[in-house]
This record gives structure tokens, sequence and C-alpha cells, in this order.
């Protein structure tokens, strides 16, 4: 993004994507004059950042006030704000900011000008969004980087889509080959990614507390929250997939993966699942340690040789993908590693055991071999409290509480998978009412997720 406004509307009427700077307009007229009225589409969305814009032409029409508009810009959104106001049921006006202030070096040569557009702006927004002392007079939109204003506006224009009846096709859940959308007491794996709906808010926040911790050099993130708060599913089938996406962690070029549920020999459950991975368990059989049995031992063993196997398994992917793709030198290669029912730390494995599995854990992370993402149960903390090792981790990494899904999260739960569905499926009504609507009005307590997920897959089954 520059550090200029973007604008963009989604209209039927007169037509799509209108950026003056980037579309031909003819010589005869002004720019403003032949840009689509905003006013006549169905979304208006308006990206501030530093500027308010240029100045309207002499002579433009003035606002209702009789006052001329600050600028092109603001004519675009108060002329849109007007006719919403005026009755019309569109259209729709979309308003996000960027948070920060523009730093321009003392001797730019356009210091001036950068910061008499900030005045203007920030001018803008005390009068028609919030004032100086912090009352809201209409809403809009904060972000903080070009990833966080691209998550708000894709949730903000299909939260739109939704309520106007435009529902996604996206990907689609043959329910012929694969069966239910839902698991049951099961979590979502990553191969149902696509039907894992309603939590995307939490993986987003969760994201974005382990990018912040990632930020300060230690990639660990504790997820907690109640049993049957859907922990496993939010880690296999909504973060872990999502952290592994190009760009998500724009420092890492290539991702191997492994999730772990401890056992009684928590480095065993490790190095099984580090081999899981199709990819990493090839290149760590290049290596010397070519068992899982193997690695496991050199896992337990002293921290300054146990992460040498990991390290080169990774350097050997990095040059691979130096190779493939025509890279001048070898890019970062991470694990994306994922332990869940952390508490089987505790339960599952002896005192030493445990302290020793959290050495480890921490030096993976601290060695930036490893982004770590640590599901616990709730009630289960005051053990984890016990383990210096990962309270330290903790303090210096991240924490996201997983609270129960609210109303509207509980219908995208039940109703986007069912819609995902081929051959297409529909709940049946009930009176006046659906399944579906029944089913979210008495999914209620802490036990409501499972219990709903278990009554889905029957349902649908």
């Amino acid at each position: 993004m520059r550090g200029v406004n973007h604008r963009c509307r989604l209209g039927v009427n007169r037509g799509a994507d209108s950026q003056w700077e980037t579309r031909h307009y003819s010589a005869h007229d002004t720019f403003q004059n032949q840009i689509p009225e905003a006013a006549e589409c169905d979304v208006v969305v308006a990206v501030f950042r530093a500027r308010l814009g240029r100045p309207l032409p002499p002579g433009f029409r003035p606002q209702p006030s009789g006052e001329p508009y600050p600028s092109g810009t603001a004519y675009e959104v108060l002329s849109a704000i007007e006719a919403r106001r005026a009755g019309k049921t569109l259209p729709d006006i979309l308003v996000f900011r960027y948070r920060g202030a523009p730093t321009p070096a003392l001797d730019a040569p356009d210091y001036a000008e950068v910061t008499a557009q900030w005045e203007q702006l920030k001018a803008f927004f005390d009068r028609w969004f919030q004032t100086p002392t912090g009352e809201f007079l209409a809403a809009f939109k904060e972000f903080t980087s070009t990833d966080d204003f691209a998550e708000k506006f894709v949730d903000s224009l299909r939260q739109w889509l939704a309520r106007h009846g435009y529902l996604p096709q996206g990907r689609l859940w043959d329910r012929v080959l694969r069966g239910s959308p839902f698991p049951g007491l099961a979590p979502f794996e990553a191969d149902r990614e696509i039907v894992f709906c309603g939590r995307e808010l939490a993986v987003t926040h969760a994201i974005a507390r382990l990018r912040e911790a990632a930020g300060r050099g230690v990639p660990f993130l504790l997820v907690i929250g109640a049993s049957g708060s859907g922990k496993s599913s939010l880690l296999r089938a909504g973060v872990l997939p999502r952290v592994v996406l190009p760009g998500t962690i724009p420092e890492i070029d290539l991702w191997r993966t492994a999730i772990v549920t401890p056992g009684p020999d928590p480095f065993l459950s490790l190095a099984e699942a580090l081999f899981a991975d199709a990819a990493l368990g090839a290149e760590l059989r290049a290596g010397t340690f070519r068992t899982a049995q193997l690695l496991a031992k050199q896992l337990a063993g002293d921290l300054a040789t146990a992460l040498a196997p990991l390290q080169d398994a990774l350097d050997l992917a990095a040059r691979r993908r130096q190779q493939d793709a025509g890279f001048d030198t070898p890019r970062p290669a991470r694990i994306a590693l994922a332990v869940d029912q952390a508490e089987r730390l505790v339960t599952e494995a002896d005192e030493a055991t445990t302290e020793a599995m959290a050495r480890l854990l921490a030096a993976l992370v601290r060695c930036s071999l490893v982004h770590l993402i640590v599901a616990l149960r709730s009630d289960a903390y005051p053990d984890f409290q016990r383990i210096g090792t990962l309270v330290g981790l903790r303090e210096d990494g991240a924490t996201f509480d997983l609270v129960p899904p609210l109303p509207i999260e509980l219908e995208e739960i039940v109703i986007r998978p069912v819609a995902a569905c081929q051959p297409p499926l529909a709940f049946e009504q009930r009176g006046d009412r659906s399944l579906a609507s029944c089913l979210v009005a008495d999914a209620r307590g802490g036990d409501a997720l499972p219990l709903l997920q278990v009554t889905l897959q029957i349902v649908i089954g």
C-alpha cells in the first residue's frame, strides 16, 4: 500500500473499481466529473493513511451547507454518507484509517506537503468521524499494517455479502467421498480446514500474538481454554494451516509442520511427529538419525547436540528451495510445531522427563528453529506454572485465551459447513424456525461446542 489514499468501489450501477490514478479518462473534463458517483454504488471503501487527497477543481458543487468539500476523497465519502442518510438503502460506506502518523525527515523536499496533508486528514476525522475528545460520530476501522487492513477488509466484505444474501461458494466439501463435514468429538484436522468455520477472529488474533512474539525473538504462543472450547480444532485446522501460508510470517520462506500429542515418552512423540511430515521426514532421513527412535534419543540428550539433526534438515530444505527457486542465497526454513493437549506433558511423563522436554522446547524456540504453539486446558495451568522453563517461554512469548464461541460464531459453525457441502444440503424447518437456529439457540454451557458437534455429525451424517 502506498502512502496515498486508495479508493475502491464495488457497484452494479455504474461500474466497478474507479481508481483515477490508473484508469483512462478523457481530457475533455476533470477527473472528478468523470469518476462514477460514490452515492450510486453498492459499497464504497475508503482507505486513509496519511493524506486527505487532492483539492477539487474550481466551481465543483459544494456540500449541502455551502462549504466546499476538502478534497476529492472527502467528496466521495461524504456524498455517499449524505445519500445514505437521505434514506437510500445503499451505499454502505466502509472507512479504514491507518493508526500511525507519518514520519518524514525534517529535510525531506515534501516535508511541508506531508505535514499539511496530515493536518487536513486529522481535521477531517475530527469533524466527521471522531471528536478530539474521543466521541465517535461515524463508524470506521483502524489498521496497523497492510496485512491487518487486508484481514479487516476481507472480513468486512464477507459480512456485507452475507447480510445481502450473497453466499460465497469457495471450495466445496464432497459429502459422497468425505462424509459429514462435522467430525463429532474428534478435532477438526487440516484436511477439514474448508469446513472449520466460525473461529476466524480467534485464529486471526492468535496468529497476531504469535507474530508479535516472533518479533521479540521468542516465537512462542500458549493457547489456553476450557475443556471443550475447541483448542485442538483451532490449532490443527485454524492456526497452523494459516501460519504456514506464504506471507503470514513474512520473514519465513519455507515451512515444515509437526503436531505433537505428548505420550509417556514425549521425545519419541516429538520425533514421530517430525517424521510424519513427508518433506521433513525425508530431510531427516538424509541425515544421521534416520528413524524416530534414533532421533528421540538424540533429542533427549545434551542440548548442545540435540538440535543438530533439525538444524541440518532445515538447512537441507533451504538449500533445495534455493536451487528450485533460483535464489541467490538460501532463505529461512522453520518448523511450525504445535503441542496439543500439553497438560499430558505432566500427566503422562515423570517430572524429570517433563523438565527435560521443556528445556528442549525452549531451546528450539530460542534458537529460532521452530515457531511453537502450545494448547493447554485451563484447569491444568497450575501444573504448567510449576515448569519454570515453560513459564519463562510464556513470559517472553505470548498467550491467547480461547473463549467459547459467540452466538454469531455458533451460527457460522453450524451453517457454513453445510453450505459448503456437495451435493447440497439444507436444514429442515421446525415450524417457523430452521433446525440450524434451534441448535444454535440450545447450545449453552461449557460443554456446548462438543455436544453441538456430535449432534451435527448425527444430523448431517
